[in-house]
């Protein structure tokens, strides 16, 4: 399956097809996974990063998600998604532009080992992903330096509509993750429920735009400690 973009030459001459490939994806890793924008990718069901993998996205890399999808990256995984201000990286909804709406997908859902304030079985650890198996954040050893990766310039549009066996998923969760995770210039729109749920941890971002979430626009609970620089949270009416 291809899909088909217009491009115009310089001076609104000439006008081409370029097809560019598709390739579906989903389910639980069993090695990195790398994803290029020479690709259009499908999220065709949750894509679940084991411990120790790693999911790398290259910048100008869009990825269309199908409804009850979510993108879980669990503890000890990673996420490399180094997007620019031209090439920004892409999650948005499957369905043809123009008729997306606000909770057509789960959403982004990050685990780590940093600490929170929920105490459960002693371990303080909080199940907030559920997609196969319970996906928990924190954990014992607390380690609040943990690093789950780095995401800049990254778009996250149309999320927050849950996935299977789920009660609410959010359109960015960053789930007991460390310092040394970086999170800068990601913009969150159209959650169907929060746009960003930070639940314990210490990862500080900056350049956070949050616009038109159905529930809350920036949600931090159990104990979060992260630091935000230039933030706009823009409701819907």
């Amino acid at each position: 399956m291809k899909r088909l973009f217009l491009i115009t030459l310089l001076g609104g001459m000439t006008t081409a097809l370029v097809a560019q490939p598709t390739r579906n994806i989903g389910g639980t890793l069993s090695a990195n996974l790398s994803l290029s924008k020479d690709t259009c990718y499908i999220l065709t069901s949750s894509l679940v990063v084991p411990s120790t993998y790693s999911l790398n996205i290259e910048a100008g890399t869009k990825i269309l998600c199908d409804a009850q999808t979510s993108v879980v990256i669990e503890r000890g995984a990673q996420i490399q998604a180094a997007g620019t201000a031209l090439l920004p990286i892409v999650f948005t909804s499957s369905k043809v532009a123009g008729t997306r709406a606000a909770g057509d997908w789960g959403g982004l859902l990050i685990n780590g080992f940093a600490a929170n304030n929920i105490v459960d079985g002693g371990g303080g650890i909080y199940n907030i992903s559920r997609v196969g198996a319970n996906r928990a954040g924190g954990g014992t050893p607390i380690a609040n330096t943990d690093n789950s990766g780095t995401m800049t310039y990254v778009r996250i549009e149309f999320a927050g509509g849950g996935a299977v066996g789920e009660t609410e998923v959010h359109g960015l969760v960053l789930n007991s993750t460390g310092s040394q995770t970086t999170m800068n210039h990601i913009q969150i729109s159209e959650s169907g429920q929060d746009g960003l749920k930070m639940i314990g941890g210490r990862t500080d971002l900056k350049e956070v735009y949050v616009l038109d979430a159905r529930g809350k626009g920036l949600n931090l609970a159990y104990g979060n400690l992260s630091k935000m620089q230039r933030k706009k949270i823009q409701q819907k009416d």
